[in-house]
C-alpha cells in the first residue's frame, strides 16, 4: 500500500500512553491481507519510537517508491529479525516471507487501534 505523507485524510485522538511520543502516527488499513487482525478502513497507531520485539505487529516502509513517488509500506507481523532481513507474516492468504534490509527504509511498531 502507498503512504501519502502529504495527504491528511482525518485527525485521531492521540491517547495518553502517546502523549510524549511526537512521531507518532495514525494509518487507514487499506486491503484484507491482515484479515482477522485489522479489517481495513480500521485506523492504527504507529510509533516510530516504540521498541519492536518478535510476535509485534509493524507497518515497514520500503525503500522503493509507487508511480506517484509515494512510499510504499506494508503491514505485517514480525516473525524474526536478522541483520540481513527481516520475515514477516500476513494473515489473508496465511504466508511468511524475507524482506532484504536493503529494501527497509524504517520499520515501526503498531502500537494499538484508534477507537
Amino acid at each position: 500500500m502507498e503512504l501519502d505523507q502529504e495527504r491528511l485524510a482525518g485527525r485521531v485522538e492521540r491517547p495518553s500512553s502517546l502523549a510524549g511520543d511526537s512521531q507518532a502516527y495514525a494509518v487507514t488499513v487499506m486491503g484484507e491481507s491482515m484479515w482477522p487482525r485489522f479489517r481495513p478502513g480500521r485506523t492504527l497507531l504507529v510509533s516510530p519510537a516504540a521498541p519492536i520485539a518478535i510476535g509485534d505487529d509493524v507497518l515497514l516502509r520500503l525503500t522503493s517508491l509507487s508511480e506517484l513517488g509515494r512510499a510504499m509500506v506494508m503491514i505485517r507481523e514480525l516473525v524474526r529479525q536478522a541483520g540481513d532481513c527481516v520475515e514477516l507474516r500476513q494473515f489473508n492468504p496465511d504466508m511468511t516471507f524475507k524482506v532484504d534490509a536493503s529494501e527497509m527504509a524504517a520499520i515501526h511498531r503498531i502500537v494499538g487501534e484508534a477507537i
